[in-house]
């Protein structure tokens, strides 16, 4: 029986290789991810290319200076100040698009913008603003959230909540808010 001694020797040869250990097993996903990550790791060679060595001033450009600044403005590319003569000892020159008549507000507000990118990041990455005109990026159009009526017993149960409120005006505000966020959110 030469040929099982041999079948089983090439049995125990496999075993050998694996040295116990089961093969590598593939976990899927099956659930939603969120789009941000990847997204992010797709963007960032490109914000790269303008001198965004952190792209989260791109990202977060509305948190750091306002939503009204954010508005009128973008910031475009980061530069490093290499050259002594021009007086900046470290830090970086921040070049922001300004939407036209912007402008006059942005560089009146260079100061209270620099301190909230420093503080935003930590130290003084920031020395310099360097603002430029010209048309800012489209930007998609604000979705308003969809409000649904309400229900019979819902309107029932604002009015019953708010029965023992003595002010009438007060009682209406508080009706007020909370139809507003009953309408916004499902159930």
């Amino acid at each position: 029986m030469p040929g099982m001694k041999k079948q089983n020797q090439s049995t125990n040869k496999g075993q050998a290789k694996s040295h116990g250990k089961k093969p590598r097993e593939y976990r899927r996903m099956n659930r939603s991810v969120s789009i941000t990550r990847p997204l992010r790791n797709v963007t960032r060679p490109i914000i790269k290319k303008y001198g965004f060595s952190e792209p989260e001033i791109f990202h977060q450009w509305a948190a750091i200076v306002g939503e009204t600044m954010a508005r009128m403005s973008c910031p475009m590319r980061i530069s490093r100040n290499t050259s002594s003569k021009a007086g900046y000892q470290g830090g970086a020159t921040l070049t922001v698009r300004v939407a036209g008549a912007a402008a006059l507000e942005l560089e009146h507000s260079a100061p209270q913008i620099l301190e909230r990118i420093n503080v935003y990041f930590g130290h003084r990455a920031i020395t310099r603003l360097r603002l430029e005109q010209g048309p800012l990026p489209i930007r998609p159009p604000e979705t308003k959230p969809f409000r649904r009526d309400l229900t019979v017993a819902e309107e029932e149960g604002l009015r019953r909540g708010a029965e023992k409120i003595s002010n009438p005006e007060l009682r209406k505000s508080l009706e007020g808010l909370g139809r507003a966020i009953k309408s916004t959110t499902k159930g």
